[in-house]
């Protein structure tokens, strides 16, 4: 898999990033204080593309995506739910996009520090 940025989600990205921190695609809140899996029909709507220290990185992210910036952790059962080719954009009203090879896989891609 593979997935490229735009310079509005890199500028985003690099300004929560440091050293101790790695990026993580998170399909089902499992990263965080909530903790709350998602069902299967859930998990497209929300996305997330987090800053997570990696000491903090759960087990169960045993894949990773290719990127322009650098690797992502991704849970690899939920690969289903991804394309090969992905791009994440800045959106035309706000906010930030994942598009796929097939389409908009969200409307509403949340960047953020974990």
């Amino acid at each position: 898999m593979q997935l490229t940025t735009d310079a509005a989600v890199k500028e985003m990205v690099m300004s929560l990033q440091d050293r101790q921190h790695v990026l993580a695609l998170d399909y089902d809140d499992s990263v965080g204080e909530s903790g709350i899996p998602a069902d299967a029909c859930a998990i497209v709507g929300r996305i997330r593309l987090l800053v997570v220290e990696k000491s903090q990185l759960p087990e169960s992210f045993d894949g990773t995506v290719e990127s322009d910036l650098g690797p992502i952790y991704f849970k690899s059962f939920g690969a289903r739910f991804l394309d090969e080719t992905m791009n994440a954009r800045k959106a035309a009203y706000s906010g930030y996009e994942l598009m796929g090879s097939g389409g908009l896989l969200t409307p509403n891609l949340l960047i953020e520090k974990i």
